[in-house]
């Protein structure tokens, strides 16, 4: 496990490499990309943030495998064991290289990295560069902070909930919601509580929201998410009481995880899960 000293540093990384993507957020007309083997898209600026962040993390935790989204999709594999460290340069592609909305409506992208150990994540940072609001877990402490323009970071406070019988949920496509409408809800509705489908302004990516209180389930059936993706939340939402389920395990450094579900209270989670 790594110290404080090492995660502060890594912590200072990971604000580095997700504020370069606010250069090409401001000025959409230097983003260059393209389509990836698997249908995703990458722009000049996933690789440019991911490269800052191979380029400093080994001086930080030399002696933990870095996984990276875009060096794996260049077809590099890394050799890892019970260790190693997850990196999502920008999480939220599609909306950071939409072309039909503006700056306001294209919010929703982040830098992520996990580390994980004997399939748990022991430590977790994730930086939404438009709001600069950085997230992060380890040792059982769990922040949100505001990162200031000279870099400080301060404590930040997500709003309040206003009703907890309310639960507010989103879903990756209709098929999910169908899904959890025969599966789940019934469970919920019959505990008392009442469900509120959320419409996401793009403010943040579903996961971020969850992390951040402002979603109570997020479920995913059918995803393509690699580790990379989710790997951050399951510390994030543990540390405050939430779970991260999926049928896949994060002992897999390069597992895709087709369906998994995001709680904001563990208990409610598990009143649906079988």
């Amino acid at each position: 496990m790594i110290n404080q000293a090492q995660f502060d540093a890594i912590k200072t990384v990971v604000v580095k490499a997700g504020s370069i993507l606010r250069e090409g957020w401001l000025n959409p007309q230097l983003i260059v990309y393209e389509t990836k083997k698997d249908g995703s898209l990458v722009s000049n600026y996933d690789r440019k943030s991911e490269a800052i962040m191979l380029a400093e993390l080994p001086a930080i935790i030399p002696d933990i495998p870095l996984i990276a989204e875009e060096e794996d999709a260049a077809g590099v594999k890394k050799e890892y064991s019970s260790l190693y460290c997850t990196i999502d340069p920008l999480d939220g592609t599609r909306s950071y290289l939409s072309e039909k909305r503006g700056l306001e409506a294209k919010r929703g992208f982040a830098t992520l990295l996990a580390i994980v150990e004997n399939g748990k994540t022991t430590a977790a940072v994730v930086y939404s560069p438009v709001h600069n609001i950085l997230i992060s877990a380890m040792h059982g402490v769990h922040k949100v902070e505001k990162v200031l323009p000279d870099g400080t970071l301060v404590p930040f406070t997500p709003p309040p909930r206003t009703d907890d019988k309310v639960l507010r949920v989103a879903f990756n496509r209709t098929a999910t919601q169908d899904y959890a409408e025969e599966n789940y809800f019934g469970k919920l509705r019959e505990a008392g509580y009442t469900i509120s489908y959320d419409k996401n302004p793009d403010q943040f990516t579903r996961l971020v929201q969850a992390a951040l209180g402002e979603l109570d389930f997020y479920f995913a059936d059918g995803s393509a998410a690699r580790s990379w993706d989710v790997a951050p939340f399951d510390l994030l939402l543990a540390a405050q009481g939430g779970k991260f389920w999926s049928e896949t395990k994060l002992d897999d450094a390069y597992g895709t995880h087709h369906h998994f579900i995001a709680g904001r209270d563990r208990k409610l989670l598990d009143l649906i899960l079988p």
